[in-house]
């Protein structure tokens, strides 16, 4: 062996170094291998979903009422209905054995094609349009497999949730929609199974959301007190002013419904306008089509029952006019419940009008909001000037629809007060983005001037001369500093004895806190 060998052998041997796997990057854009699933429960028993996070929990999974699924069963109802017609006609006769075979062949195979329709419906519906409820979010799949969307809300936009029930079907079968209100809008789950158990599921979970967060961090108040009441003055939010609404005298419709109007319109009907209003909105004023118009329906019964027909056919006449009287009544009848069940609404964001025929067979609703404002005009003939009554046009901008209140009592009341209404929301979100900013300073200054006060500042000496021995230890004792006696001067027989006539350092002189200052006095 040579002794390059021998000495690579003595070497001390290194072992070899495993590559390590670098950490997977979260910012790297990657598939879900989950296929067409959107939810699975793993080894652990527990739900998940694609995209979900590390310290993420469902709480539940919302699919459609099973009554949706009645209408995609129908084709495999009637195609077992028809086989069995099919081998009922086989036993009542059996001659026509021939054509009973091909109906059965084809009777097997159309309930083979329904079946699958029908699975392939509830996959749709019932799979895969669903709504997840977790500890941080909502989160709404549409689009079955053609479009797949999803959308995603976290919990603590979460403001209100209503229940809304409108048919009888709905109270029978136990489903309804819900509407949730958001800091900013609003989203829509439909036909929900047993509503209550998940708006109150919904409840939980923002509870609990809200509860893990820390809450809203206060400005810090610091040491002196005139800066800090100064600096509370400064950052105290200015009130947005709320305007009267006729909705404060009538009670809540429902605990559980959505915010809406609280009045109710059709006389003993109490038909509930279809109206979901944001948070933070409300009614400011309710406008409906002026009944001094209507007063002309009376007069074609009044013409109608002139005497003015020979009385060879007066026989007849009573007969006819009770039946054209009776027709007139019925269609002024109709004409009252189209004209005055026309509603406009003002709220305090937006404009609304409501246009219904025959109480609540059809309804039609335009709406804008004040911002999108761009032009309010007053049309009048002469009646509507005799009686006060006219057309209030309502333009916008670009190829948003206008709104027409039709035959409205004091249109230029309602026009300045359509002004007046824009004016309040630009200077209630002036208001709103001030305190904001207001909130975001006070916490800025407040911190800054807490940080400041808690460094250790240097000060200079103060002039002790001429004072009093007591007096000039309590002046450098508020500054942080000591007063030491270092001698006494009897060359000043004008001054009374224990005066300061002489210090060190010098007044002015920088001095680190908790520093001495000697002093000669007065004997």
């Amino acid at each position: 062996m040579s002794r390059g060998d021998l000495m690579n052998k003595q070497a001390p041997q290194q072992s070899p170094v495993s590559p390590t796997t670098p950490p997977p990057d979260s910012w790297q854009p990657r598939r879900y291998h989950w296929g067409w699933r959107r939810i699975r429960r793993g080894k652990d028993k527990k739900l998940h979903f694609p995209g979900q996070e590390a310290d993420e929990t469902v709480k539940k999974v919302v699919h459609r009422h099973w009554l949706f699924l009645v209408r995609p069963a129908l084709p495999f109802i009637a195609a077992v209905a028809a086989t069995i017609l099919v081998m009922w006609g086989y036993i009542t006769l059996p001659g026509a054995g021939t054509v009973w075979s091909v109906l059965g062949v084809a009777m097997g195979l159309l309930i083979i094609a329904s079946a699958m329709w029908f699975v392939y419906r509830v996959f749709i519906l019932w799979e895969l349009d669903i709504d997840i409820i977790t500890n941080k979010r909502i989160i709404n799949w549409r689009g079955g497999i053609r479009q797949p969307s999803r959308k995603e809300t976290p919990l603590e936009k979460v403001q209100q949730v209503a229940i809304v029930q409108k048919s009888p079907w709905q109270f029978m079968f136990n489903y309804g929609d819900l509407h949730l209100y958001l800091m900013g809008g609003s989203i829509n789950i439909n036909d929900v199974p047993a509503p209550k158990k998940v708006k109150e599921a919904i409840w939980e979970a923002t509870e609990e959301f809200k509860a893990r967060k820390p809450p809203k961090e206060k400005p810090p108040k610091v040491l002196d007190p005139e800066v800090n009441q100064l600096l509370e003055d400064l950052g105290k939010p200015k009130p947005i002013t709320k305007l009267p609404s006729p909705d404060d005298k009538h009670p809540p419709l429902h605990a559980d419904r959505r915010i809406g109007p609280r009045r109710t319109f059709g006389g003993p009907l109490r038909i509930i306008l279809d109206i979901h209003y944001s948070w933070g909105e409300y009614t400011v004023m309710y406008l409906q089509k002026s009944i001094l118009v209507l007063f002309v329906l009376p007069l074609s019964i009044y013409g109608s029952s002139l005497r003015f027909i020979p009385a060879p056919i007066m026989s007849f006449w009573w007969f006819i006019m009770s039946a054209a009287i009776l027709g007139l009544l019925i269609a002024m009848f109709f004409t009252y419940v189209n004209y005055v069940d026309d509603v406009y609404i003002l709220t305090n964001q937006r404009i609304i009008e409501i246009e219904r025929n025959f109480l609540f067979f059809y309804e039609a609703r335009t709406e804008t909001e004040y911002k999108n404002l761009r032009d309010i005009k007053v049309q009048m003939n002469f009646l509507g000037h005799l009686i006060d009554v006219g057309d209030v046009y309502i333009e916008t901008p670009g190829g948003m629809p206008n709104i027409d209140f039709k035959s409205v009592s004091h249109p230029f009341f309602v026009q300045d007060k359509i002004y007046e209404l824009k004016g309040h929301k630009e200077k209630a979100d002036e208001t709103k983005k001030d305190n904001e900013r207001k909130e975001e300073l006070h916490l800025w200054f407040g911190k800054v001037i807490g940080k400041l006060e808690q460094i250790p500042q240097i000060k200079g000496a103060p002039n002790l001369q001429r004072l009093d021995f007591i007096e000039a230890m309590e002046r450098a004792g508020e500054l942080g500093f000591q007063v030491v006696v270092w001698d006494e001067d009897p060359s000043h027989p004008e001054l009374p004895p224990g005066v300061v006539i002489y210090q060190n350092p010098p007044p002015g002189t920088v001095i680190n806190p908790g520093g001495e200052i000697q002093v000669v006095l007065t004997s």
